[in-house]
């Protein structure tokens, strides 16, 4: 598996389009916090403008070259009287004559100079919380700034071109552009948290991703089928109504296993029994709910034998769905204590045989990998098509080895948005390692907006181990 994770334009767009409700809320909550702190929060801040004009008295016998250079010099000392009004003495005289309680520094952030493009016009500009501060301030300033320049320069005259007005409209905040920040932030946010997940997610999402990252194919995908089992509160002994009805799944799913079963004829091309296992990671992955469907699928076949094991001799389940006691089972008739035809049992469902997992034994590896094991399988396999081997959490226990080590294929199961892909890749190199054949993946939890498949039967059976 690549260490980098790579996500395709078309990728990303389905990613966004799945969690656009996370997008929207956070959106709009972003808007509304910045509603709200624009509005509660923030200060509203209102400025007065003076405009002045710097100018030099013309003469009646000044040419236009001389009206030229006075014009020029007006312009450059226009820098240079904003940097004489800039100190720290004018304003402390403007404090002295306005007496607002203002101090040196509150002044300074308040008042700003600057020139107007390349003209002989400057503007004070100031900002306040109080309308009526910021017209007094700005009156001030035009009032004292030509006696402070003309002190410093004789020959230097300000004019007021633009006095300051009282403005009751707040310059700021803004609310249009806070909004606009709020909007951008709530999209921009959800839509980098969202891709982090993502990326930082090492959970199965769809087929594509199963496929692409582990190089297997996915045999179906079906429906959650388990979810509302999963949601239960299981009790061990419950009482289950007979011929599975508390379990049937809906016509979608029965045909996602219409589908596994054909792509794994596909994939185990062979002359006699073909004995297959089905294999997951951990517990709760839709194993038990495969093999029982999957033994259905096949045995609705004209003239197809099935044979359905529960391998799983620490915590069965198969035996429930069938309504079915667990004893006598496998494990006896592997410790001698019962015969063949005493464990073996026919289901209500035609041509579908199943043997439950017995007794629980203290030695459930050793059983399955005893020759009483390898001689059960040559003494079925020879009266059946397909023999099903329901296994223990491959990740868990070592158990399914042993079993696979008698099969011809395995069938791995996980579920799409819950198993992970560390998981699942360490469950196909055990299998691997065993030299065992993957036919391919069941995926359960597909949305079912994926799904049309379409059938009228209903013995098949859902629930998740």
């Amino acid at each position: 598996m690549d260490d980098v994770k790579e996500i395709s334009i078309e990728q990303l767009v389905k990613l966004l389009l799945k969690n656009k409700l996370l997008i929207i809320i956070s959106t709009v909550v972003c808007l509304i916090i910045a509603f709200t702190v624009t509005s509660f929060v923030m200060k509203k801040k209102y400025e007065s403008i003076v405009k002045l004009y710097v100018y030099t008295p013309v003469t009646g016998t000044q040419n236009a070259s001389q009206d030229l250079s006075a014009l020029n010099y007006a312009q450059k000392v226009v820098n240079t009287y904003i940097q004489m009004l800039n100190t720290r003495a004018f304003r402390e005289e403007i404090r002295a004559i306005t007496q607002l309680g203002y101090t040196q520094v509150q002044l300074t952030e308040m008042i700003s100079f600057s020139a107007l493009d390349e003209t002989e016009v400057f503007q004070a500009r100031v900002v306040s919380t109080s309308p009526e501060d910021s017209v007094e301030i700005a009156m001030a300033i035009a009032n004292v700034a030509p006696d402070v320049i003309k002190s410093i320069q004789e020959s230097s005259n300000l004019k007021i071109v633009d006095p300051p007005v009282l403005n009751n409209i707040p310059v700021s905040p803004n609310m249009n552009q806070n909004l606009a920040i709020g909007l951008l932030a709530g999209l921009a946010g959800s839509v980098l948290f969202i891709f982090l997940r993502d990326m930082f997610d090492n959970k199965i999402k769809t087929s594509e991703d199963l496929s692409e990252q582990h190089n297997i194919s996915v045999l179906a995908e079906v429906t959650d089928i388990g979810k509302a089992e999963r949601n239960k509160k299981i009790v061990r002994n419950a009482p289950v109504v007979s011929n599975g009805e508390k379990y049937q799944i809906d016509k979608s799913c029965q045909e996602a296993y219409r589908t596994a079963r054909t792509n794994l004829a596909f994939s185990l091309i062979k002359k006699g029994c073909k004995k297959v296992a089905v294999v997951s990671s951990v517990s709760k992955e839709g194993k038990t709910t495969t093999s029982i469907n999957l033994a259905i699928s096949l045995s609705q076949q004209i003239g197809v034998k099935v044979l359905l094991v529960d391998c799983d001799l620490r915590k069965p389940r198969l035996h429930h769905f069938f309504d079915m006691p667990s004893v006598p089972g496998l494990s006896d008739y592997l410790c001698g204590l019962n015969a063949l035809d005493e464990v073996l049992r026919e289901t209500h469902i035609q041509n579908l045989s199943f043997i439950s997992s017995g007794t629980g034994p203290p030695n459930p590896a050793e059983l399955l990998s005893s020759n009483a094991f390898v001689s059960f399988v040559e003494s079925v396999q020879d009266n059946y098509d397909y023999i099903i081997f329901d296994t223990s959490p491959i990740n868990l226990v070592v158990d399914a080895l042993e079993v696979i080590k008698r099969c011809d294929s395995v069938v791995l199961t996980a579920i799409q948005g819950v198993s992970l892909h560390p998981e699942f890749e360490i469950t196909v190199s055990k299998v691997k390692s065993a030299n065992a054949l993957v036919a391919g993946v069941v995926l359960h939890g597909v949305e079912s907006s994926r799904k049309k498949y379409y059938s009228g039967d209903k013995e098949y059976y859902n629930y998740y181990y």
